[in-house]
C-alpha cells in the first residue's frame, strides 16, 4: 500500500491563515555511534517544505458551521496517513507577470500597456489575467535533481518571476531563486530550490496560482479544535509528503 493512502484539496473556507510559518526546511543524514555517544551529520540530504499555521477563529456563518468542517477534515487526515494540497498563503501568484497575472492598480491600463484587453478573468477580487494564463508549460525534458527547468507560455519579453515566487510542478512545490526575464518568445529558464523529485517532460503543465505541495499532518494529533463559547480555535503543522514517482 502506498503512502499516503490519498490526497484531498483542503476547504478554502476554513483555511483562512492569520499568522505562522511556510518555508523550506533541509532535512540531514545523522548517524550515531555504536561506541559512545558521538554523532556525525553528513549535510542536508534533500529540502522540504514545512508549515505551522494559525487560523482565523472558525464559526457558523449561517451558510456553512465552519467549526464542524475543520473536525471533519482534520479526521479525514487519518492522522497523517492521508494527505492534503496546501499554498503559501502570501504566494498565491507570481510577482513577476508569469504567463499573463498582474496587479492592476499599477498605473498600467494592461500588461506592458501596449495591448487591448478583450476579456478579463479576476483572481482573488484583486488581481486579473490580461490576455494570459495561470497556467505556464515544460518546454525541455528535465532529469530527476535538476534545479532549473525551461518553461514556455510565459508573457514575452517581461520579468516574469521575482526572487522568492512559488510555482507548482508534478504535484510538488518548487521555490524560485533568482529573477528571471522571458524572451520574445515567452520561454525563459527558472531556477529554482530544491530540486526536481521527479522527471519533468516537455508539455507538463507548470501552475502559477495557488500552486500547492502535498503535506501531512506533523503529528497524529495535530489539528485538534479548541472551543470557546461559538468559535474555535484552529492551527495546522504538516510536513511534505513530495512526489517521487
Amino acid at each position: 500500500m502506498t503512502y499516503p493512502f490519498k490526497t484531498f484539496d483542503l476547504s478554502e473556507s476554513i483555511y483562512r491563515v492569520v499568522t505562522g510559518t511556510f518555508g523550506l526546511v533541509p532535512d540531514s543524514e545523522i548517524s550515531t555511534s555504536a561506541w559512545g555517544n558521538l554523532f556525525r551529520v553528513n549535510g542536508p540530504r534533500h529540502m522540504r517544505w514545512v508549515s505551522d499555521l494559525e487560523m482565523a477563529p472558525q464559526y457558523d456563518d449561517g451558510a456553512e458551521d465552519r467549526r464542524m468542517t475543520w473536525d471533519a477534515t482534520m479526521a479525514r487526515a487519518l492522522g497523517g496517513y492521508v494527505a492534503m494540497r496546501l499554498y503559501h498563503p502570501a504566494r498565491i501568484y507570481p510577482r513577476g507577470f508569469g504567463a499573463g497575472i498582474y496587479r492592476p492598480g499599477q498605473g498600467k491600463a494592461s500588461l506592458g500597456g501596449q495591448y487591448v484587453i478583450d476579456e478579463q478573468h479576476y483572481i482573488d477580487r484583486a488581481h486579473h489575467i490580461d490576455g494570459g494564463s495561470t497556467i505556464a508549460y515544460v518546454d525541455e525534458n528535465a532529469p530527476r535533481y535538476a534545479d532549473s527547468i525551461v518553461m514556455r507560455g510565459l508573457w514575452p519579453s517581461s520579468k516574469v518571476f521575482h526572487d522568492g515566487d512559488h510555482f507548482g510542478l508534478g504535484g510538488n512545490l518548487h521555490m524560485v531563486s533568482g529573477d528571471c526575464h522571458s524572451d520574445a518568445d515567452g520561454r525563459c529558464r527558472v531556477s529554482f530550490l530544491w530540486r526536481l523529485w521527479k522527471p519533468a517532460v516537455a508539455g507538463d503543465r507548470i501552475e502559477l496560482h495557488k500552486p500547492t505541495g502535498r503535506f501531512v499532518l506533523s503529528s497524529k494529533d495535530e489539528g485538534m479544535q479548541s472551543y470557546s463559547m461559538l468559535i474555535g480555535a484552529t492551527s495546522l503543522a504538516a510536513v511534505e509528503v513530495p512526489y517521487v514517482e
